[in-house]
C-alpha cells in the first residue's frame, strides 16, 4: 500500500532522515566536552580496550634526521630507536657526525639518564629533558607511541585537565590543559587532539625562567648586578600519518621542535621520525632504559 505524501512535507523528511544517518562524531565539534569525555573518545581512536590492554610492550624503528635552524645550521640523517615497557621508556638516536652523534633519553622505572654528546656536554634538547625530566617519568614523551602514555590510565594519574576548544595554526583542535604534578616544577604541559578523531596531534610544553640579579661585566674590569634575564624554552611534539599496526592506530610520523631564547643565546631544530618496524610484546634488551 502506497501512502500519499504532501509535496510540502518531503523537505521536511528528507533533513530528518539525512540528520538520522550522519555519525554521531559529526556532531562533537559543536559540543563542549569535559575532559573525560574527551579522553574516553581519545581511548577509543586508538583501538579497542581488549587490544590496548593486551599491549604490554613496544617497540619500533625507523628514519631520523634533524635539521639545525638558529645557534647551528644543517642537516643530518639517522636511524632512531624508542622502545617502552611498564614504566619504562628508551628513545635512541643516531647520526653519522661527531659534534652530534645522537640522543638517548631513557627512564629505568626510577631515574631519568640523558646521553652526552661529547664529555660533559649535552645537546640543548638532553640539557632540557634532563632537567625537566618528568616529562619522560610521566610518561608524556611519545604520546601515544609510549606504552605509558598516563592518558592510558587515569585513575593513577595526578594531573589537573582543563578542556577548551582552541585553533592552532589556522587548525581547530580540542585542547587538554594537563597540570602535571607539582613535583614537574613550573612546566606547562598542553595536548591537542583533532576536533573530529580524536587522535593526540601535538604536545606542547613551555617553560619561562628568570635568573634573578645576574651579574655582568659593563666594563672589562667593573662588574655591576644587571637587570633580571629571561629564558624562554618550547618544545613541541607533532604526531601524524596514521595507520593500523597490529590492531591499534598510531602515528607514523614523530616530529620534535625545540627552541630556546634568552641571555644564552638562541637555539631552534626540528627532529622527525619516521617509524618502519614495529614489535609489540616481544623482550627488549634492558640497556635501552639507561644511558651507558
Amino acid at each position: 500500500m502506497l501512502i500519499n505524501i504532501r509535496p510540502s512535507v518531503w523537505p521536511v523528511i528528507l533533513c530528518l532522515c539525512f540528520a538520522a544517518v550522519l555519525p554521531g562524531r559529526s556532531f562533537a565539534k559543536d559540543k563542549k566536552l569535559t575532559p573525560e569525555e574527551l579522553i574516553a573518545e581519545h581511548l577509543k581512536s586508538i583501538g579497542n580496550p581488549e587490544t590496548l590492554a593486551g599491549i604490554k610492550s613496544r617497540a619500533f624503528t625507523g628514519n631520523a634526521s634533524i635539521e639545525f635552524i638558529l645557534g647551528n645550521v644543517g642537516l643530518l640523517v639517522g636511524q632512531y630507536e624508542f622502545v617502552s615497557e611498564k614504566q619504562k621508556q628508551g628513545i635512541f638516536y643516531k647520526y653519522p657526525a661527531l659534534d652530534y652523534p645522537g640522543e638517548h633519553f631513557a627512564f629505568d622505572g626510577k631515574n631519568v639518564t640523558v646521553s652526552y654528546i661529547s664529555p660533559g656536554r649535552r645537546s640543548p634538547l638532553g640539557d632540557f629533558l634532563n632537567r625537566n625530566d618528568g616529562i619522560i617519568k610521566q610518561g608524556l614523551m611519545g604520546g601515544v607511541l609510549s606504552v605509558n602514555w598516563p592518558l592510558l590510565n587515569t585513575d593513577q594519574n595526578r594531573a589537573g585537565m582543563k578542556y577548551r576548544k582552541r585553533k592552532v595554526d589556522g587548525r581547530e583542535l580540542h585542547e587538554l590543559e594537563y597540570s602535571p604534578p607539582k613535583d614537574m616544577g613550573e612546566i606547562k604541559v598542553k595536548l591537542y587532539f583533532d576536533l573530529e578523531t580524536f587522535r593526540h596531534v601535538k604536545t606542547e610544553y613551555k617553560v619561562h625562567f628568570t635568573q634573578r640579579g645576574a651579574i655582568e661585566p659593563i666594563l672589562d674590569d667593573v662588574l655591576t648586578d644587571s637587570l633580571d634575564t629571561e629564558t624562554y624554552y618550547v618544545l613541541t611534539e607533532e604526531y601524524s600519518d596514521f595507520l593500523e599496526i597490529d590492531g591499534l592506530t598510531l602515528p607514523q610520523c614523530y616530529t620534535i621542535h625545540y627552541s630556546r631564547e634568552g641571555r644564552g643565546g638562541t637555539f631552534m631544530a626540528r627532529w622527525t621520525m619516521e617509524a618502519l618496524r614495529w614489535s609489540h610484546n616481544t623482550p627488549i634488551n634492558p640497556q635501552f632504559y639507561t644511558v651507558q
